[in-house]
């Protein structure tokens, strides 16, 4: 990790499932608390009778799973704009 992006980190506090984790971060605030909203509202839909690691490995598949849905979607927009291009182009 370079200097300079090792002097931009900041230690934050994330508290999950009734455990507090301590999260070094480059992001700005208002994006970590975005991130922290959306980790937050993932978690919550998760089934409470099982256990919290359980809990924290469904969050994680579930966002993965929304962020591969965002770049599928993303890729099929791109490849349309980019057949509209050609086609104004022509």
């Amino acid at each position: 990790m370079s200097e300079e992006r090792k002097s931009s980190l900041r230690t934050i506090e994330v508290t999950l499932g009734g455990r507090r984790y301590s999260v070094k971060t480059s992001l700005d605030e208002k994006t970590t608390e975005r991130v922290i909203e959306m980790l937050k509202e993932a978690f919550s839909h998760t089934p409470h009778r099982i256990s919290r690691e359980e809990r924290l490995l469904l969050t994680s598949l579930h966002l993965a799973y929304n962020m591969a849905s965002l770049e599928k979607r993303l890729q099929k927009a791109l490849k349309e704009a980019e057949g509209q291009t050609r086609i104004s182009d022509e």
